[in-house]
């Protein structure tokens, strides 16, 4: 019986370390990376030099959402709330010439979203921007 006791304190190391292991790997790999939001077109065509279409008022973007993650199960979506995109002319930036409301939604880990969007602007004066090469 002496000896049945003495073995299993020899397991206790050997317990704790793996133990410290699974800490280790729970803590640091589950880790997420911050998503990345980057703009991927723009296009104004009231600036476009090969169109005759000055008329046009609005401004089209294509926006990138990159979802990093590595595909942790305990993460496995990011929540993006409403984003409002608000648009200033480089001339007077407090007043701004035209919004849009990108509604919320979730994006699955390890995914690249985009949305594409369009922008009626008021206000700016396209002639001057396209003679300046704006």
């Amino acid at each position: 019986m002496a000896n049945s006791s003495r073995g299993s304190h020899l397991h206790i190391p050997g317990f704790i370390f793996n133990l410290s292991l699974a800490i280790f790997f729970l803590c640091f790999g589950l880790v997420c990376s911050d998503p990345v939001l980057s703009i991927e077109e723009i296009y104004v065509p009231a600036l476009d030099k090969t169109s005759n279409d000055t008329e046009n008022t609005t401004i089209f973007f294509d926006i990138k959402f990159n979802n990093r993650d590595d595909g942790s199960e305990s993460y496995p979506k990011t929540y993006y709330d409403t984003l409002n995109v608000t648009i200033y002319y480089a001339q007077n930036l407090n007043v701004p010439v035209g919004n849009v409301t990108i509604p919320g939604f979730r994006q699955g880990t390890g995914r690249t979203t985009y949305r594409k969007e369009t922008v009626r602007t008021v206000g700016v004066p396209w002639e001057t921007a396209y003679y300046r090469g704006f």
